[in-house]
């Protein structure tokens, strides 16, 4: 969902209602390697390689999570 701007900054927030994301694991989703996925199915780049690409553009990725709840929010300055 594209939120708008807000002080200079495009907001756009993705979410599902799915489990969530358990506490342990939210500070590891940006990192490099790191996936829940059993086996050979992940790389664990996915969240990394697009918090850099929105870093590069200058802008910011967050998560927060909870079941039944969990909201991407991605933040680009306005001149980005």
């Amino acid at each position: 969902e594209f939120i708008g701007l807000a002080r200079g900054t495009y907001i756009v927030e993705v979410g599902d209602t799915g489990p969530g994301i358990p506490p342990g694991h939210l500070d590891q989703l940006f990192m490099p390697f790191f996936t829940t996925k059993a086996g050979e199915q992940g790389t664990g780049l996915g969240l990394y390689i697009t918090r850099d690409i929105v870093a590069e553009a200058g802008g910011s990725i967050t998560v927060k999570s909870c079941p039944g709840n969990t909201v991407f929010r991605v933040e680009f300055p306005e001149s980005a």
